[in-house]
């Protein structure tokens, strides 16, 4: 299992696009990501919902995990896992909190 930290923009959130700097705080909320080599071709999905759905379906579904699987270059090893992508920690009664929680997946994604 690996994790990830959010994170809270103090200042700056838009000026970064424009290559000014920003001030950044880490957050208690983190995304989980758990891979099992256990032949299911199963990716789960938790969010403000839980999801199931096949693995290999999934990379050509999701651009996250499909820029990671390619980026890794994985695609052969995703027939024997499952994988599980947590990110309930960023949600709130229903509503996403703005947390980087997709950069916080990506990162320990690819941990």
């Amino acid at each position: 299992m690996t994790e990830a930290t959010g994170k809270l923009f103090v200042i700056g959130e838009y000026a970064v696009l424009y290559g000014s700097a920003a001030v950044l705080v880490p957050v208690p909320h983190q995304a989980v990501v758990e891979i099992i080599e256990d032949g299911r071709n199963q990716l789960t999905i938790t969010n403000e919902a839980t999801r199931t759905l096949s693995l290999s379906e999934a990379v050509t579904a999701e651009p996250l995990l499909s820029a990671v699987v390619q980026t890794l270059d994985c695609t052969k090893e995703i027939d024997s896992l499952s994988l599980s992508l947590d990110t309930s920690a960023f949600f709130f009664r229903g509503q996403k909190l703005g947390l980087g929680s997709s950069a916080a997946l990506t990162a320990a994604l690819v941990k």
